[in-house]
């Protein structure tokens, strides 16, 4: 059975030569377990203590439990069907660099400072708040609109 509960602790640590993360969940009322966190392989992302986790009791062995998902749940979503979106976030939750793998093809990466595009059509562009490079479809480049190179 599942259960869901906030995340009060987080740990990489090993256990038998295995590294694993434990993450300690509150349910309330002192109801308090901790589990080891399983996700995507390929996948090396935590969640932040504050977050909501989904942890099931392990069938042949009651009284175990195994951390399936964990929540963001003050954070809406981004990504569109077939789509994936991902964040890095400080302490206090607030994104602070992304990767957005769209759809159509195109990828956006960022943070506070820059950007980069890589459009569906084959287009780059680079941008900071000092101004931008793009490498056009077109093989044209432009910089900041008031230097292009053709072909």
């Amino acid at each position: 059975m599942g259960r869901i509960g906030e995340i009060t602790r987080i740990e990489r640590t090993d256990i038998d030569g295995d590294k694993v993360v434990l993450l300690t969940v509150d349910f309330g009322g002192n109801d308090v377990v901790t589990a080891p966190y399983m996700p995507q392989p390929g996948d090396d992302g935590l969640p932040l203590v504050g977050d909501t986790a989904l942890v099931v009791e392990l069938e042949n062995d009651p009284g175990e439990y195994m951390g399936l998902a964990a929540l963001d749940v003050a954070f809406a979503g981004q990504a569109g069907e077939g789509e994936r979106y991902i964040r890095a976030r400080d302490a206090d939750g607030a994104t602070v660099a992304s990767v957005y793998l769209k759809s159509d093809g195109a990828i956006l990466a960022g943070n506070e400072n820059c950007s980069i595009e890589l459009g569906a059509d084959g287009a780059i562009k680079f941008e900071n708040d000092s101004g931008y490079v793009e490498l056009k479809s077109s093989g044209q480049v432009d910089i900041n609109g008031r230097f292009t190179v053709d072909p």
